[in-house]
């Protein structure tokens, strides 16, 4: 049976700067400050890694029912709650698929 539990750090590294130590060891600079766009904040990751998790699959099932996939991008778009705590509420999520004879 196999585990899957996954474990994951966030640190505070100061001026309102984390570092996000995901299971593979490669670190993440998160910016809480999102004005001073020194780094990615955690809601523009969780939007990355939400396409990320929906793209990996897709392609995986393109590729194994022989697509012929030239490009391929996933575009993604969180509504959050107005109020706090400020919760995605909705995601919409575009795949754009190009290739010859895609079915």
């Amino acid at each position: 049976m196999s585990n899957n539990t996954y474990n994951a750090v966030v640190e505070y590294a100061g001026d309102d700067f984390f570092i996000g130590i995901p299971p593979s060891g490669h670190a993440q600079l998160m910016d809480a400050k999102g004005d001073r766009n020194a780094a990615p904040t955690p809601l523009e990751m969780l939007l990355v890694s939400v396409a990320g998790c929906t793209a990996f699959d897709v392609i995986s099932i393109l590729k194994k029912k022989r697509q012929d996939v030239k490009a391929y991008k996933v575009e993604i778009n969180g509504q959050r709650k107005e109020d706090r705590p400020q919760a995605f509420v909705k995601f919409h999520i575009n795949h754009v698929v190009r290739g010859r004879d895609v079915s």
